[in-house]
């Protein structure tokens, strides 16, 4: 295997989340319950920010940025930024005469369809396309992937995205979890909230459920992004029925 990182080798292949690790969902329940008041609006609005929080967690925050770059997503660094430093990214920071007064605690809308400079249903494809390699080195498996100088992530991401998408306990889960970070991206910027955010997560919950019973060892993720093609969340309509 060529140019790779013997650290690296360490952990290829391998669970990052075991039970020796605390995951990322313990991470954030853990942090909810550190910078809020239980029953408070902030906590609420944290919940119901769990799962785009934690894609974009899966997608570049789990790797630490180089000095001097953004921590959002940079992905060159080292690998173990935990969700608290992840998320330092992402509070908009206040003045102490707003903590004084009593200025609740607000997150900063990163959901624009960008990440580290790239694209993010680009990245996703990448991700669909790793959580589709076989084991082994010969065509199509995930030791050849390593091998391609094109392969457009670091060997520690592509065994991130493969433990997270494929092989790990709630792979299927997360492919699901993605697709609806993509289909909620709203193309003026941010993400669609309200009635139309829930509308769209029903109609992609629901069409889950029906290619789940279809195809129980299927890959969602990259069936998503084949049927809605270019168009998005605008494609979700074009999946109803089919």
């Amino acid at each position: 295997m060529a140019n790779l990182n013997p650290i690296n080798m360490d952990t290829l292949g391998q669970n990052f989340f075991t039970d020796e690790y605390v995951s990322p969902r313990q991470q954030f329940m853990g942090y909810a319950a550190g910078t809020t008041a239980p029953g408070s609006r902030q906590r609420d609005a944290l919940y119901r920010l769990q799962n785009p929080l934690l894609q974009q967690y899966y997608l570049g925050g789990l790797v630490n940025p180089a000095a001097g770059e953004n921590p959002m997503f940079s992905g060159t660094g080292s690998f173990g930024g935990s969700f608290a430093d992840f998320m330092g990214g992402q509070v908009v920071p206040r003045t102490p005469e707003q903590i004084a007064s009593g200025v609740p605690m607000s997150y900063q809308n990163q959901y624009t369809g960008q990440m580290g400079g790239g694209n993010l249903r680009n990245l996703a494809q990448t991700v669909s396309n790793i959580s589709q390699l076989t084991e082994g080195s010969g065509p199509g498996g995930f030791t050849a992937f390593l091998e391609n100088p094109d392969r457009g992530v670091t060997p520690q991401q592509a065994a991130i995205y493969r433990d997270i998408y494929q092989t790990g306990p709630s792979a299927r889960e997360n492919q699901l979890g993605l697709a609806q970070l993509l289909a909620t991206q709203n193309p003026a910027g941010g993400m669609y909230g309200g009635i139309v955010g829930r509308a769209l997560g029903q109609i992609l919950q629901d069409l889950y459920t029906t290619y789940s019973t279809q195809n129980p060892e299927g890959n969602f993720l990259n069936y998503f992004l084949e049927r809605t093609g270019s168009g998005g969340n605008q494609g979700l309509a074009s999946l109803m029925g089919s």
